[in-house]
């Protein structure tokens, strides 16, 4: 992403930012489904993959009629009254002049996105998804750590019987490993 090509940059922005309505990546964001499920996208470069996934998520029209109008009647006055449009990161701070000018494009880029996970199921999304090839994860919460099969085929850990689990950990043969027995919570997504 232009705009968040170093250490510094994203720092500001992640201190500076509200997360919900302005993030500038779109497609690398949380989102909570219409059941309570949230689902972390990865499409960390936008031009690839912004239009599959308004186009999994019934929001294509919608998505460039509100960008279109944005960029118009918002974005471009300001670039034109500050004189912006030669912006070639000449001096420091051109980055975060381009990220507040573009800032209600994005709000209404997440704005739309948001709202069409609000109307759907993680199993809807899931076939969505699938269709158009797009790059996500649940978000998996604390209490359901235990019931995940993966810790458990990547040997982290391991069944004792039904109503215990060990976790164990071990860095290399030469570190101290250690293990903890807890219950099971049998809560499944």
């Amino acid at each position: 992403v232009l705009f968040l090509r170093n250490r510094e940059m994203t720092c500001l922005l992640a201190n500076k930012r509200n997360p919900v309505p302005n993030f500038p990546v779109p497609t690398l964001v949380s989102r909570r489904t219409k059941d309570g499920i949230w689902v972390q996208l990865l499409g960390a470069d936008v031009d690839r993959h912004i239009i599959p996934l308004v186009s999994a998520l019934g929001i294509k029209s919608k998505m460039l009629s509100c960008v279109g109008w944005t960029i118009l009647f918002d974005v471009m006055p300001k670039l034109l009254r500050n004189k912006l449009n030669d912006i070639k990161h000449s001096r420091k701070g051109d980055e975060l002049e381009f990220l507040n000018l573009i800032q209600p494009l994005l709000i209404c880029m997440n704005k739309n996105i948001m709202e069409a996970f609000d109307k759907l199921t993680y199993d809807e999304l899931k076939v969505k998804f699938s269709q158009h090839k797009i790059w996500y994860n649940p978000v998996r919460m604390p209490a359901q750590l235990l019931d995940y099969q993966q810790p458990y085929a990547n040997g982290v850990f391991k069944y004792e019987n039904d109503e215990f689990c060990t976790l164990g950990c071990s860095n290399s043969a030469k570190e101290k490993s250690f293990s903890v027995t807890v219950p099971i919570l049998h809560t499944h997504i």
